[in-house]
């Protein structure tokens, strides 16, 4: 395949990466630094402008009321935005670095990923009511994230054994 650029692929575009740090991590060689991170990656195929997208906020950033006056943006990877003057709301943008305990010693599955660390991401890129795909569906995190969040959610999981423990997860809540 032939691309035109590093970040698209078959006319995929990748949109931005979202970094998941975690308390602990793994040291798979003692020579090396400890990972304690793990990358979320979203793709999107048409354009951006027709992607469902919720920017997610948290509290923090300047105190509600504040005005400010941004310059016009001019790099063209972040796309072009021009001159704003906004009202701070006393929140900000969830930042691509999300600290999330993992699930080492709660974990029903050895790659068991956190509802914190699903959450967000579920909320800023499926629309209310739409349907989460996980095509490995694990422990049903995802799945359960997903219906905690107000969307449908399909899992393909090929070990029967989860297939059991994520119907026994979904059938609790």
């Amino acid at each position: 395949m032939l691309l035109k650029h590093r970040d698209e692929f078959g006319g995929w575009k990748l949109a931005q990466d979202v970094v998941w740090e975690k308390q602990d991590g793994t040291g798979f060689a003692a020579d090396r630094f400890r990972r304690v991170h793990e990358h979320a990656t979203q793709w999107y195929y048409g354009k951006w402008g027709n992607v469902f997208k919720s920017p997610q906020r948290e509290p923090g950033g300047h105190p509600a009321g504040t005005v400010l006056h941004r310059r016009a943006n001019r790099t063209t990877h972040t796309g072009s935005i021009g001159a704003i003057t906004v009202v701070a709301d006393g929140t900000r943008l969830v930042r691509s670095v999300i600290r999330c305990q993992n699930m080492h010693g709660r974990a029903l599955h050895p790659t068991e990923k956190p509802l914190g660390i699903l959450s967000p991401l579920i909320a800023y890129s499926c629309p209310p009511g739409g349907t989460v795909l996980d095509l490995f569906a694990g422990s049903g995190s995802t799945l359960e994230a997903a219906r905690c969040a107000g969307r449908r959610a399909i899992g393909f999981e090929v070990n029967e054994q989860y297939c059991d423990v994520i119907a026994r997860r979904l059938a609790s809540g």
